[in-house]
């Protein structure tokens, strides 16, 4: 096995530094969000009175469902199980065109009217990077955790670490890596992102478990919940940035990853823990540090969700 130098706590304080603040650039933002509230019938018919019930239609799940694509949410509200009702019966998804339209005033009338009720279920945070994709690294904490390869018909590769099934369930972190330009090219869309290599991390919440208003006012412990969510991820951003028996490790560790018959071989290995431990110990020093980057920008992404009145007071309908 490679040797590596064991390095002094300061060294590899020093370099995570360094890689976090100067060599790694990143983007942050929200992909999309979830609120759910539960509310009486009497709350829920409020709603029509700020939202054209013509733009209401159902589906297999919910009685009413409301879809703006243009301003970029969707509300839906009383599941047709009512055993589903008991924790929440009105949701909003909050989509990445929400934060492109200028009108955000719309969808915060409609939070407004409880934003006291109102909870954060699930999150997306996506991190872009310059590095190319396939010179980064995902590492998981061990072998068990589940991992799932998406090609396309072009054959681009989307990286899901984290189980798919249960994504939803509180407590959930699902893990995913994908290159921007290829994804927008795979759906005939034009684009050039320069900050391509995409890692999101999408996290669901127990109910009540984060106040949305708590969230909305950039609450130092609501969004503690959240990047304590991102502390235990390992995600190399380049091998290339780092030294050379370092970065053999980890490149060979993905190969490992890669393939699943490697993994097979892999776990019957008797000194399999102890490169893991190492490995981990690598991840560790050189990991991209996701809490810092959300805290930096946290202010910034929940601007749109302040509270005030940005809607013609006079008219009562907003549609």
């Amino acid at each position: 096995m490679t040797s590596i130098v064991i390095q002094s706590q300061q060294e590899i304080v020093d370099k995570v530094s360094v890689i976090d603040s100067t060599a790694h650039q990143s983007i942050v933002s929200y992909d999309t969000l979830e609120l759910n509230a539960k509310l009486s019938y009497t709350q829920i018919k409020e709603f029509f009175s700020v939202i054209d019930e013509s733009n209401f239609y159902v589906d297999k799940n919910y009685r009413y469902v409301f879809h703006d694509k243009e301003r970029g949410f969707t509300l839906k509200m009383l599941q047709h199980d009512s055993a589903r009702q008991v924790q929440y019966n009105a949701k909003i998804t909050i989509h990445r065109a929400f934060y492109e339209t200028s009108n955000t005033g719309y969808l915060l009338e409609i939070i407004n009217l409880y934003r006291d009720k109102w909870c954060v279920k699930k999150v997306d945070v996506a991190f872009d990077f310059l590095s190319n994709r396939d010179n980064s690294l995902i590492i998981k904490h061990h072998l068990n955790v589940k991992g799932t390869k998406l090609t396309d018909l072009e054959h681009h590769v989307t990286d899901y670490t984290g189980s798919l099934k249960y994504s939803n369930r509180a407590g959930a972190r699902l893990v995913v890596n994908y290159d921007r330009n290829e994804r927008e090219q795979a759906r005939n869309n034009e684009s050039d992102y320069t900050f391509a290599n995409r890692l999101e991390v999408r996290m669901a919440f127990k109910t009540d478990e984060i106040m949305f208003k708590a969230f909305a006012n950039n609450d130092e412990q609501a969004h503690g919940i959240i990047s304590k969510h991102l502390e235990g991820l390992l995600f190399i951003v380049d091998l290339d940035s780092m030294v050379e028996c370092s970065a053999y490790l980890l490149r060979s560790f993905k190969a490992i990853q890669r393939d699943t018959n490697k993994v097979n071989e892999y776990k019957k290995r008797k000194s399999k823990n102890k490169l893991l431990a190492e490995i981990k110990r690598v991840a560790k020093v050189n990991r991209f540090n996701f809490e810092l980057a959300y805290g930096n920008n946290r202010s910034r992404l929940t601007e749109p969700f302040k509270e005030h009145m940005s809607v013609d007071t006079d008219s009562k309908q907003l549609a």
